[in-house]
């Protein structure tokens, strides 16, 4: 076990020294998601704005095929 450590220890000891890394940009926010054309049937129901009015939808890949924006989780409250 003493020589197996002894080995390991002179293979860092080979490294080269810490090097300065380039900057990093952060990256840029992602594209809106596409719309599309086919959608799993799952229920998660989601609240959108189809021409402004509130509509429930079973998931948000369905809210997204009918256009709908501001998309959040849950059902629509009442008066929204």
């Amino acid at each position: 076990m003493r020589v197996m450590t002894g080995i390991m220890l002179a293979g860092l000891a080979a490294l080269p020294a810490y090097a300065e890394l380039p900057a990093v940009t952060p990256p840029k926010a992602l594209p809106d998601k596409p719309k599309p054309e086919v959608c799993a049937q799952v229920f998660q129901p989601v609240c959108g704005k189809k021409q402004g009015h509130p509509k429930d939808y079973t998931s948000e890949c369905m809210a997204r095929m009918d256009g709908a924006s501001g998309i959040k989780p849950g059902h629509c409250s009442p008066g929204e």
